[in-house]
């Protein structure tokens, strides 16, 4: 089973203080967050985490690590953004749910300090061998 292993340095913001946001302040912001999940996947690359290839169909599973005393509800770190980075960088074909058949978000140890990070782990689902679908 093919993977690609990320570690991204931050977290994304708050779907709540997001969604106030001025259309062009998310642009930005969406942009930024794209870049920083392709600078990942490029060091994932180099260091061997990564084949190069787009992983289909992909079960994606992100475990953000929060900083000390810091609460943040799960559903309020959907990363949007990060998935479209995927996609831009080439780890998946889409983000549709054809091709992210399984999307986990969890909360693993706390970061050591402030802003928190983040890892991705992007893994081939294997077909059920009936029709080529995944399972």
């Amino acid at each position: 089973m093919r993977r690609a292993r990320f570690q991204i340095a931050d977290l994304p913001a708050p779907l709540n203080w997001w969604s106030r946001q001025h259309w062009s302040v998310r642009d930005q912001l969406q942009r930024a967050a794209r870049a920083t999940v392709a600078v990942a996947a490029d060091d994932s690359r180099q260091v061997g985490w990564w084949d190069g290839r787009p992983v289909d169909p992909a079960r994606v599973v992100i475990t953000f690590h929060l900083p000390p005393g810091v609460r943040r509800d799960l559903d309020g770190l959907v990363p949007k953004a990060w998935l479209d980075g995927l996609v831009a960088a080439g780890v998946l074909v889409d983000d549709a749910a054809s091709h992210v058949v399984e999307l986990v978000l969890r909360v693993g140890p706390p970061a050591a300090t402030a802003p928190g990070w983040a890892e991705v782990v992007v893994e081939e689902v294997p077909s059920d061998g009936k029709d080529g679908a995944a399972r």
